[in-house]
């Protein structure tokens, strides 16, 4: 069974960008200005839709589309600080990865190395 992180309504939050602040803080921040989004050389950085209610407007990534490749551009252009630039890609922290142990070939005896 896969985990999301979930904010504190209980719903799951959207995987911001990287250097996001705290999702509570982010959707007070962020004033939707899409300049994350523009400088974003990979086009993963998306604009989340009327589904988000009053998240609606502000940038998500959905990594099963186009994942974050953490080039970084993005924190740097932020005005309003809800990205803050981040010196070590491994502080990111941009979600959590959980196996889905049932549906994992690896942890089922089979080689597959997708994951790799």
């Amino acid at each position: 069974m896969l985990h999301a992180l979930l904010n504190k309504t209980g719903n799951p939050a959207p995987l911001r960008p990287p250097g996001a602040v705290v999702e509570d803080e982010f959707e007070k921040t962020c004033i939707r200005c899409r300049k994350c989004m523009e400088v974003c050389p990979y086009d993963s950085i998306k604009t989340a839709h009327a589904e988000w209610g009053l998240k609606m407007g502000a940038p998500l990534i959905v990594p099963r589309e186009i994942p974050c490749y953490l080039c970084m551009k993005c924190p740097p252009v932020c005005p309003t600080g809800a990205l803050q630039p981040i010196t070590q890609k491994e502080e990111a922290r941009m979600g959590l990865a959980v196996i889905d142990t049932d549906a994992c070939f690896a942890y089922n005896g089979i080689v597959c190395r997708a994951c790799y």
